[in-house]
């Protein structure tokens, strides 16, 4: 019996979130057989002309394993309201909680107005907002296949609900934790996030391995911001150079909402990242930051696209890449201004560093407009380290290796020193320690 299997994906089904769930039941059998009919995407297709599934297709996993939380320690690095994820399964006794029914968790309590919960608890308390958002998933990555292998085989994940009025003090720190097992684990969580009307919110995603495990993620996030929302979303994917970690995000933003992201990818042997942000109602703003830094034989991709639904509206993305010894990057930017969609402000910048000869970005930022009284923008570049600028420190008596490390940090940190957020702008030292190393010039 073949892994990816019909057989096998409706075994596996009957195992995850639906077994209990009677409407998730009918919508993952429908999606297996979509799956199925649909395929692995080909490196024929425009999409995925830059990168291979063949090290998910190729290989066979344990599906949701079993607990083991006994021995884990997580360490937090800067005040927040914690919650821990460990092997995909939520850990109340690692975590900040509300109220666990008649005792209190932690000291570090949430809000009465901030709602989390379990998202196997979330499908019967929230069934219907959970439908619609995963009916917007299905329906804005339709080409996608995994969207699709997320919903048939959904495995866990959270319902996080910001209520209105609310100003959450804390940071709201999500860390993904994976363990070692005896055979390959894959995990297909969905994250459901609404922040409602001027309600403000940070949220923090940490994605690591506490050994060097292979494992393959598969996650999806839905997004919903109300009128004059905020929220501040950092990604930190520092996963094991054995995993491939796909996520997939969909941002719907309505009246005078702000959502910005910071997202710094150093982790996993194969990362994709495929981001839509929908300014659906007028005066909203987004900005996107990004930063890829690949080395050894890593492959990260980056997609993401944002679309301009009505007039006034401001939208700017910042992507920053480097790749070192053989390591691929990519990354494709879009910006769609639909008809009628008047007084737009877009931009689009991606800047990346090749840092030996073996290494290999292709980059394609996108246009599509159909309004006229728009002032949008899109540029890329790929370059080296500037040999004026290593001459000139090295004639002020800084060594060769140095003066490599200090215009690769200040490439890297003009995405750092954009957050916001001080305690991660003092710690990322994932980028620091493994990436400025000598290489070949």
């Amino acid at each position: 019996m073949s892994f990816w299997g019909k057989e096998n994906l409706l075994k596996l089904s009957k195992k995850s979130l639906g077994a209990n769930c009677d409407w998730l039941r009918d919508i993952q059998q429908e999606a297996v057989l979509r799956f199925l009919d649909r395929g692995f995407p080909q490196q024929k297709e425009e999409a995925w002309k830059y990168t291979s599934t063949k090290c998910i297709e190729k290989k066979s996993f344990d599906y949701f394993p079993a607990q083991k939380n006994n021995h884990v320690k997580p360490e937090f690095k800067f005040d927040a309201y914690h919650l821990v994820i460990v092997d995909g399964h939520f850990v109340p006794e690692l975590s900040d909680s509300c109220r666990d029914k008649s005792r209190l968790v932690h000291s570090n309590i949430l809000p009465d107005s901030v709602l989390i919960l379990p998202l196997q608890d979330a499908l019967l308390s929230h069934s219907k907002k959970i439908k619609q958002a995963i009916s917007d998933l299905d329906r804005f990555f339709s080409a996608n296949p995994f969207v699709l292998l997320n919903t048939a085989l959904l495995s866990g994940g959270l319902w996080i609900q910001i209520k209105s009025n609310t100003q959450l003090e804390k940071p709201l720190h999500i860390l993904h934790l994976k363990t070692k097992h005896s055979q390959d684990c894959m995990f297909h969580p969905a994250y459901f996030v609404c922040v409602e009307e001027n309600a403000q919110a940070v949220i923090v995603e940490e994605f690591k391995s506490t050994d060097e495990v292979s494992l393959f993620e598969n996650i999806a996030m839905h997004i919903q911001l109300g009128k004059r929302a905020s929220l501040a979303h950092y990604k930190l994917q520092m996963e094991s150079r054995e995993a491939a970690h796909l996520h997939h995000l969909l941002v719907n933003q309505h009246e005078r909402s702000h959502f910005e992201r910071y997202h710094i990818d150093s982790g996993a042997k194969l990362s994709r990242q495929e981001i839509l942000v929908q300014l659906k109602e007028a005066h909203a703003d987004c900005q996107l930051n990004g930063l890829y830094a690949a080395q050894d034989h890593q492959h990260m991709d980056n997609q993401v696209r944002v679309e301009h639904c009505v007039s006034h509206g401001k939208s700017q993305q910042l992507y920053k890449g480097l790749a070192d010894d053989q390591a691929h990057a990519v990354f494709n930017g879009k910006i769609l201004v639909m008809p009628h969609a008047q007084k737009i402000n877009a931009h689009q910048v991606n800047k990346n560093l090749l840092l030996s000869d073996e290494a290999e970005i292709d980059t394609k930022p996108e246009l599509e407009i159909y309004a006229d009284d728009v002032q949008c923008s899109h540029g890329a570049t790929i370059g080296q380290l500037d040999e004026t600028a290593l001459f000139y420190l090295q004639s002020r008596g800084i060594e060769l290796l140095e003066a490599q490390n200090l215009l690769k940090q200040a490439f890297v940190f003009e995405i750092i020193d954009r957050m916001p957020l001080e305690a991660l702008r003092n710690d990322l030292s994932m980028l620091q320690s493994p990436f400025f190393k000598e290489h070949k010039t």
